[in-house]
């Protein structure tokens, strides 16, 4: 991970964020740490408007009005924002310890400017809410879990097509969920939408759950992807690989022997390649056995947890960060997406963690980039951590991506 250009002004959490036509659209959140943001005036309405180049994001800054006639949207944090067809949109949150069902959009005039915002399709009627997974995908946008600020946790997935003339066509509430939850991570990848993370008020998640969308709806029976990832692998006994030393491969894992095979002896082999995690298994032979099946190292798998950031890109999902009521985390995490049928993902590995710890921060792809913008740190702050952006170099070559949910909020999950 990189430091890139940080925003100007005070750390946020709960912000939402969204890229288009090569500037990122930082919005909302609140100015101090999660505790205090039911505070009045703590929460912010705020556009940060930056134009990333790699590590370097010429930040400038705006503000969206809160009292448009009939919009009426406030300051608010843990809220959704998304740009799409030229377009900004933002939905739900908190105004202090209130949820918010109002949400307005604006046409994008040039990169910093807006036309006149409206106001969009009320969430009255599928619970006024924030805290909840955010996607694009084909012309809808998904919202997925959250809560009310109270004790009021949500499983189900509410969307809504998005017009030609810009506003939503109105919101239906269908396909819950397992496990009602705020502050999950929801990104859509080849047709199918996934939830991950929450938190429920006693139960941290680390579970992926997924279903198909058709027509721009998600279907109505949820699948549990990969979750422990330990796949087994078969060992054949043979004069080749039965003494010290010798190498087996299964399934893209190098196991080297260490003790000879012999009738009731025992078989120890270390994991010397990805995606196992590095370490050693013992498997006792009975007398005659020519073949053995065990289960491989646990893999790197991220623990549970919520307000983590999240993304998929290029055929893999990416997780970051996040709280588990005691750690705050810098760990990272990726895994392939479809890997061994439609919806599942592959063992998860490690990559290289954060430069700090970030709860509720907001993430986006861009340009070969991922960025994690904001966010709390250590339960001793008394403030919000400094807005850094921290940027990690993707491969090059892909023309077309999808961005998750963040914890905080939501943000787009359109293609860029």
């Amino acid at each position: 991970w990189q430091s890139a250009t940080s925003l100007t002004g005070t750390g946020h959490t709960g912000a939402s964020v969204t890229a288009y036509n090569g500037y990122i659209y930082y919005v909302g959140g609140c100015k101090t740490v999660y505790s205090s943001c039911t505070t009045a005036g703590n929460d912010d309405n705020e556009i940060y408007i930056g134009q990333a180049s790699g590590t370097t994001i010429t930040w400038t800054n705006t503000t969206y009005p809160t009292n448009t006639t009939g919009a009426n949207y406030p300051a608010s944090y843990d809220l959704g924002a998304f740009a799409y067809n030229g377009v900004l949109y933002m939905t739900g949150g908190f105004n202090g310890s209130s949820p918010q069902s109002a949400g307005q959009y604006a046409t994008i005039n040039t990169p910093t400017t807006f036309g006149t915002w409206t106001a969009l399709p009320s969430l009255t009627s599928v619970h006024a809410r924030g805290s909840f997974g955010l996607a694009i995908y084909g012309g809808y946008v998904y919202i997925a879990g959250g809560w009310d600020g109270s004790s009021n946790y949500y499983n189900d997935v509410i969307y809504s097509s998005i017009t030609s003339g810009g506003t939503l066509g109105g919101w239906s509430s269908v396909s819950s969920f397992t496990n009602a939850r705020k502050n999950p991570v929801a990104y859509v990848w080849n047709g199918y939408l996934y939830v991950s993370g929450g938190y429920n008020g006693s139960s941290y998640y680390n579970d992926i759950q997924f279903v198909p969308i058709t027509n721009g709806v998600p279907g109505s029976t949820w699948a549990t992807a990969q979750t422990n990832s330990n796949p087994t692998y078969t060992f054949t006994v043979t004069s080749a690989n039965a003494t010290a030393g010798a190498t087996y491969t299964n399934n893209g894992v190098t196991f080297t022997v260490a003790s000879t095979i012999s009738g009731q002896t025992t078989l120890v082999a270390t994991a010397s390649s990805p995606p196992a995690t590095s370490g050693t298994l013992t498997k006792a032979l009975g007398t005659g056995d020519a073949t053995i099946t065990y289960s491989a190292f646990a893999a790197n798998k991220w623990s549970a947890r919520y307000g983590l950031a999240a993304a998929a890109y290029d055929g893999d999902v990416y997780v970051m960060g996040g709280y588990n009521g005691t750690t705050y985390y810098t760990d990272s995490y990726y895994a392939p997406i479809n890997a061994g049928g439609a919806g599942t993902t592959g063992s998860w590995n490690s990559t290289s963690s954060l430069n700090t710890v970030r709860y509720g921060a907001t993430t986006e792809v861009y340009n070969g980039y991922i960025y994690v913008i904001g966010g709390e740190g250590s339960p001793s702050t008394s403030q919000a951590e400094p807005a850094g952006a921290y940027s990690f170099t993707v491969p090059s070559g892909v023309t077309e991506l999808y961005v998750t949910a963040e914890g905080g909020g939501g943000q787009d999950g359109s293609n860029h």
